[in-house]
C-alpha cells in the first residue's frame, strides 16, 4: 500500500522507494513543443502508473511523499534542463485556492520549496484570482476561455523579472497546454525567452 511505504532520498545509500528502481533509471527527458514554447517532462499521460501515485499524493494529501516526487524531478530533469542557464528564473502555476486549503498543501508550491532549498532561482508572483473546475472535467474546447484571466502576477513581480532573461514555468501536469499557456501570457511585457517543465506533459 502506498500509506505504509516509509519516504526517504530515493539517491541515498538505503531507501525503500515509490517507484521500482529499474523504471526510474530509464527515465529520460521528453521534450515537445507547444505553440513556440520548449516543454520538458519526464512522464507522459501512457506511464499510468507514475501518473496514479502523483494522482494519489495530490487528492489524497500524501504530503510526506512529495520529497520523492521532488528527488526524481530534481535529478532527472531541474539540473540538466538547467544545466546552462545561469540568468534565469522558475515560476510555477499556483494551485486552486480552494483545493490548497483542502488538502492544505499545494504540489508546485512545495516543489519549488524544495528547488529554492537546492539553490535553484525560483520565485513566488503569480497568483489565481479564483477558483476553477478541475481541468480534467472540463471540455478541452472550454479550457481557452476559463484559463484566460484568472492568473495574475503579484504587483511587485517586475523588481525581479526585469533582470532574467529566461523564465521556466512549472506545473505539474499538462494536458492541453492552455493552463500553462495563460500564465506565459503574463510575462509578455517583458524581454524573456519562456521554457516550460512539468512532472507529465502531453
Amino acid at each position: 500500500m502506498l500509506e505504509n511505504i516509509i519516504p526517504i532520498n530515493i539517491y541515498s545509500s538505503n531507501y525503500n522507494t515509490l517507484f521500482d528502481n529499474n523504471d526510474i533509471a530509464k527515465l529520460a527527458i521528453n521534450h515537445k513543443k507547444i505553440q513556440d514554447y520548449n516543454s520538458y517532462y519526464l512522464f507522459s499521460q501512457k506511464d499510468s502508473i507514475f501518473i496514479d501515485i502523483i494522482y494519489k499524493i495530490k487528492k489524497s494529501g500524501l504530503y510526506s511523499f512529495i520529497p520523492y516526487i521532488y528527488d526524481i524531478l530534481y535529478h532527472k530533469l531541474l539540473t540538466k534542463v538547467i544545466n546552462n542557464d545561469d540568468n534565469y528564473i522558475i515560476v510555477f502555476v499556483p494551485s486552486d485556492p480552494k483545493r490548497f486549503v483542502e488538502r492544505g498543501f499545494g504540489l508546485n508550491e512545495e516543489i519549488l520549496k524544495l528547488a529554492s532549498r537546492d539553490g535553484l532561482k525560483t520565485l513566488d508572483c503569480i497568483y489565481k484570482s479564483k477558483h476553477t473546475k478541475n481541468q480534467s472535467l472540463i471540455k478541452i474546447k472550454n479550457k481557452r476561455v476559463i484559463n484566460k484571466g484568472i492568473y495574475n502576477l503579484i504587483s511587485k513581480a517586475s523588481d525581479n523579472l526585469d533582470r532574467v532573461k529566461k523564465i521556466y514555468i512549472f506545473d505539474d501536469f499538462i494536458t492541453t497546454g492552455n493552463t500553462i499557456l495563460s500564465v506565459a501570457e503574463l510575462f509578455s511585457p517583458y524581454n524573456v525567452e519562456i521554457e516550460f517543465i512539468s512532472l507529465v506533459g502531453e
